[in-house]
């Protein structure tokens, strides 16, 4: 699976003078046990990029650029398999990059972080900078589409996910306009799970009927299966005891994000710039 970025043209350049102390590059959105190494690569390369492109004649630049050599930022790992974990890393003062769902962005601390690229993944259920929601059963259960999951328990890795809720819900509305009389739909109350993986977990462990999930974690989580990867839950062996019965509607995929109070900065471009030639380099 490939990783592209569309472009998003900056709005100029301006101060940089206080992005000095912002050093702390977080990539937590799929950065799954068996996937740290590739994680950690990706971030090393984002810092070099970062290193390559700074303007060493700019003051807030200069001390940023000292910043990084100095005290090189280590990736911000999720203590825990939750979004409040996810939460801190968004909130931190220290950030200068990261990624997180869309949806999110205007929601609590987001409101403080702006897009500053749209990533364009290759897996199955993804379109230019648009992914979805993969609905997933267990094998031994008997639902094979949307409509037969009525009154079935669902888990949720949150309720402002695009691709684990939301995306769901609209499915869900659309199958109103198709069927005759109102429905029940999933029963309640709703699982919430905190993660795609905990989620999975949820259907394998049959706690849950059913779940959305993202269709690039999906993807990831195949792979590895396929490989033969294992880890610590055994949940990537098991894999197989799951199917797909359906996909949500598109949202964007989750954005690169920067801090609100440099938009328009040099420094925005610069990010921008790491960021894209990151994703192309080969290593």
């Amino acid at each position: 699976m490939s990783t592209s970025l569309l472009y998003r043209p900056g709005a100029g350049y301006a101060r940089t003078s206080d992005a000095g102390i912002r050093a702390q590059i977080s990539l937590p959105m799929y950065d799954q046990p068996f996937l740290r190494d590739s994680t950690d690569a990706f971030f090393q390369e984002i810092r070099k990029q970062l290193l390559a492109k700074l303007d060493t004649d700019d003051l807030g630049m200069q001390q940023l650029r000292a910043k990084l050599i100095d005290s090189p930022p280590q990736p911000h790992r999720l203590k825990a398999d939750n979004q409040s974990a996810a939460e801190s890393i968004w909130d931190n003062p220290q950030l200068l990059l990261s990624q997180t769902c869309g949806q999110t962005l205007h929601t609590g601390s987001h409101k403080y972080l702006t897009p500053i690229a749209s990533p364009c993944y290759s897996a199955d259920g993804c379109q230019s900078y648009h992914y979805c929601g993969l609905v997933i059963v267990h094998q031994q259960s008997e639902y094979r589409d949307l409509e037969s999951l009525s009154g079935a328990s669902l888990a949720v890795n949150s309720f402002d996910s695009y691709s684990g809720c939301i995306c769901l819900r609209a499915a869900v509305a659309d199958l109103f306009q198709q069927l005759d009389g109102p429905i029940h739909f999933f029963a309640q109350p709703v699982i919430t799970t905190g993660s795609h993986r905990a989620s999975i977990r949820a259907v394998l462990d049959k706690n849950a009927d059913c779940c959305s999930i993202d269709c690039i974690t999906w993807a990831l989580f195949q792979r590895a299966h396929q490989a033969g990867i294992c880890d610590e839950e055994q949940l990537l062996s098991r894999l197989g005891e799951l199917r797909v019965i359906g996909k949500t509607p598109q949202a964007p995929a989750p954005p690169f994000v920067f801090p609100s109070e440099l938009r328009g900065s040099a420094l925005e471009s610069v990010c921008r710039a790491s960021l894209m030639s990151a994703c192309e380099s080969p290593e």
